[in-house]
C-alpha cells in the first residue's frame, strides 16, 4: 500500500513515466559510454520496478528503504551488462539482478541470527537424505539435540537455498541445493567470515552482537534487558547499539561481495 512505502523511493518513481523502446536503447548506449545523465534517467525511469519487487521481499531484519536501494544495486549492474542488441526490454533482464541482490541482502543480514552452534548442525543436516529434512523429530534423535535447534538449522539451509538458488521455500519444498550449489556452500567459512566481520565493530559493538546472537564464547544468545544490565545501559541503548552494529556488519559485507554502493 502507497502509505507503507518508503515516501521518497516512492515520490522518485512516480515523476519518471516509462521509456518507449527507442529511447531506453538511446540511453544504454549512452550510459555504457559514462554518460552520467543517460544512466540516471535509465535508474529513475526503472525505479518503480525496484520498489515493486523490494515490496515482495518484507523483511524483520532490512526496511524497505534498505531493499529498495539493493535493487537499485542490481538494477544498475543490469545496465551496464544488458545487449541492447538483443530483441528484449531492460526490464525484463534487470528484474534478475534486483532480485538477486534484494536476496542475496536478506541472506547477508539474516546469517547473523543464527549462532555458530546452529550452522555447524545446519551442515551436518545437509549431508541427510533429503527425505530426513521432513522428519526433524528423528534428526533431533539422531543428533541428540532439541527440536527446536533442528527447525533452525532447517531454517538456516532454507535460507542458503533462497539466496543461492533464487527460489523461495515451502513446507512441501524444505530445501533443494543442485550440487554444484551445495559444493559452493560447503566451502563457504562461516566461521572466518563472521571473524572478520566482527573485526570491523567496535568493542563494545562488538561484545553485543556477541551477547545477541550467542556467539563465542556465550554459549547462548541472551536478551537485550540482560545484556543492558551487565553492561550498565537501558535497553534501548542495546537496542541501539545491536542496530548500529549490523549496519556496519551488512556493509561490510556488501563490500566484501563486491556490491557497488549506490545513494540517490
Amino acid at each position: 500500500m502507497v502509505k507503507d512505502l518508503p515516501s521518497y523511493y516512492f515520490f522518485l518513481s512516480q515523476q519518471y513515466p516509462d521509456l518507449s523502446r527507442e529511447e531506453e536503447r538511446e540511453l544504454i548506449e549512452k550510459a555504457k559510454k559514462n554518460n552520467y545523465q543517460a544512466f540516471s534517467k535509465l535508474i529513475l525511469s526503472h525505479l518503480k520496478l525496484v520498489v515493486k519487487i523490494a515490496q515482495k521481499y518484507r523483511s524483520k531484519n532490512l526496511s524497505l528503504d534498505d531493499l529498495i536501494g539493493e535493487g537499485i544495486t542490481g538494477l544498475m549492474e543490469a545496465i551496464h551488462k544488458f545487449d541492447e542488441k538483443k530483441n528484449a526490454r531492460l526490464a525484463t533482464y534487470a528484474a534478475k539482478r534486483i532480485k538477486y541482490r534484494i536476496r542475496e541482502a536478506i541472506f547477508n543480514e539474516a546469517i547473523f541470527h543464527f549462532s555458530p552452534k546452529i550452522q555447524k548442525l545446519a551442515k551436518k543436516i545437509k549431508k541427510e537424505p533429503p527425505e530426513m529434512l521432513f522428519q526433524p523429530e528423528q534428526l533431533a534423535k539422531k543428533f541428540k539435540v532439541p527440536l527446536s535447534e533442528v527447525k533452525q538449522a532447517i531454517n538456516f539451509l532454507n535460507l542458503a537455498r533462497f539466496n543461492l538458488e533464487g527460489e523461495e521455500t515451502s513446507e512441501e519444498n524444505p530445501i533443494l541445493v543442485n550440487e554444484t550449489r551445495e559444493t559452493q556452500f560447503e566451502k563457504v567459512n562461516i566461521k572466518k567470515i563472521v571473524n572478520e566481520c566482527l573485526s570491523q565493530l567496535t568493542e563494545r559493538e562488538r561484545l553485543v552482537i556477541k551477547k545477541v546472537f550467542g556467539l563465542p564464547p556465550y554459549k547462548e544468545p541472551e536478551s537485550l534487558t540482560k545484556i543492558g544490565k551487565d553492561l550498565g545501559l537501558s535497553r534501548e541503548r542495546v537496542r541501539q547499539i545491536r542496530n548500529e552494529a549490523l549496519k556496519k556488519l551488512r556493509r561490510f559485507l556488501n563490500k566484501r561481495l563486491n556490491l557497488i554502493s549506490f545513494f540517490l
